[in-house]
């Protein structure tokens, strides 16, 4: 099943999509958050869940695992039709379009050479659909879940004192946290204009947070204002890390990015059902005295129709999110995959401007409005997107901002 897209096209194809899908969870997961539907006691009550959603997010992940047995067995019973050299041949296309870690193994002298056909189909077989899990596999997206799980709940709980924009843009503090947790993780020494995209999508950040604080402070939010932000930065912390050990884990490794996101999400499914909701239960709150109530959470989750609607919603949309982003992050690195993620800010802020404008008849009307200061917010995604293109030295504009030319790099040398 070989691909012909170039390969840029098919990283702004991936690009477009995982912002796509990002933007759309995000909307879904916010209007959720406005919605009423009945509780245990038969009673209508605002559904501001922030433990639950976690688990529809794993639900969503995990989906994963069922669309890679399915291809899987596309792939298995194809090669069985075909020749032993047209299924080697196919299976080092596939993984080349996936993994850089296999090019050097797929040329390597050995795989040229005629095999029997049982052992062709079987290399073949394996270089297509990658390695079955392994203990350490299974831990690994276990640890990846777990720090998925501290910064989503943190961005969930976030977004009930802050607008949803306001929560996206503050994520972009993972660039921040990628770059310099990059340099002790992976051994990587960044570029200067990679330092210098990062500092101007940083500024961009600053000035989209800085025209939410003042919009904030004028309606008297500024406590709220304050742990929204400290809950979304400090989550980031947990999500720059996740991403790079992620590079690591996938970028070195035959394994289908498939196989990652099915299988992180069964461990997140496992962690949120059976230790995070269960903790937020027994923890003393104002949810039916929890500080959130397991049984009634998921009776409102799935007894209320558009609750339930909004929660499948958001789980396809994380399925699409975080396999497009593990690809991404496979081909590129993790810097890039979070300053492409920080897109989202822009196309977030959208929606919900366009979502507040179409619902604005209504008694509660859902989304933001445009203040004097969204004109401060779009000079900082401006400045933002330029910090994108100079990180990436799009036609050589990150070289010519630093005023120097390309480092050479050696063979053995650190990039």
């Amino acid at each position: 099943m070989p691909c012909n897209i170039d390969l840029r096209y098919r990283i702004l194809l991936l690009v477009a999509a995982m912002m796509t899908a990002g933007a759309l969870g995000i909307v879904f997961r916010k209007v959720s958050y406005y919605m009423k539907g009945k509780n245990v006691e038969g009673q209508l009550e605002l559904y501001d869940k922030v433990w639950i959603p976690a688990f529809f997010m794993f639900l969503g992940e995990s989906i994963g695992l069922g669309v890679f047995c399915i291809k899987r067995c596309v792939i298995k019973r194809s090669i069985s039709k075909s020749s032993p050299d047209m299924a080697a041949s196919s299976a080092t296309s596939f993984e080349q379009e996936n993994s850089t870690a296999l090019k050097t193994s797929c040329t390597h002298p050995s795989m040229q050479r005629q095999l029997p056909p049982q052992i062709a189909r079987r290399k073949a077989r394996k270089l297509m659909v990658g390695p079955l899990p392994c203990w350490k596999f299974v831990l690994a997206t276990a640890c990846f879940s777990a720090l998925d799980l501290v910064q989503a709940t943190a961005f969930n709980t976030a977004m009930l004192y802050i607008s949803v924009s306001a929560a996206q843009s503050l994520r972009g503090f993972t660039i921040v946290f990628c770059q310099i947790l990059a340099i002790p993780l992976l051994k990587r020494r960044p570029e200067r204009w990679e330092i210098m995209g990062v500092c101007f999508a940083f500024l961009g950040l600053l000035l989209v947070d800085v025209a939410i604080a003042i919009q904030k402070r004028e309606h008297g939010d500024t406590l709220e204002t304050t742990i929204g932000v400290l809950l979304v930065v400090g989550g980031q912390i947990f999500s720059a890390t996740q991403y790079l050990l992620e590079e690591k884990t996938f970028k070195s490794r035959a394994i289908d990015s498939l196989l990652g996101v099915g299988w992180e999400g069964v461990c997140g499914v496992i962690l949120s059902l059976c230790v995070a909701c269960p903790l937020a239960h027994v923890i003393p709150g104002s949810d039916h005295g929890s500080l959130e109530n397991y049984a009634n959470s998921l009776y409102m989750s799935f007894v209320n129709g558009n609750i339930l609607a909004m929660n499948l919603l958001y789980a396809l949309s994380i399925l699409l999110f975080k396999w497009s982003g593990l690809v991404v992050g496979k081909i590129l690195t993790s810097t890039h995959l979070s300053l492409f993620d920080n897109l989202r800010s822009l196309l977030i802020w959208a929606i919900m401007v366009i979502v507040y404008y179409s619902t604005r008849h209504y008694s509660r009307p859902y989304g933001e409005p445009l203040t004097p200061y969204s004109l401060l917010e779009l000079l900082g995604f401006g400045v933002l997107i330029l910090g994108i293109v100079v990180h990436n030295n799009v036609r050589g504009l990150g070289v010519r901002a630093t005023c120097r030319g390309e480092r050479r790099i050696t063979p053995g040398s650190p990039k």
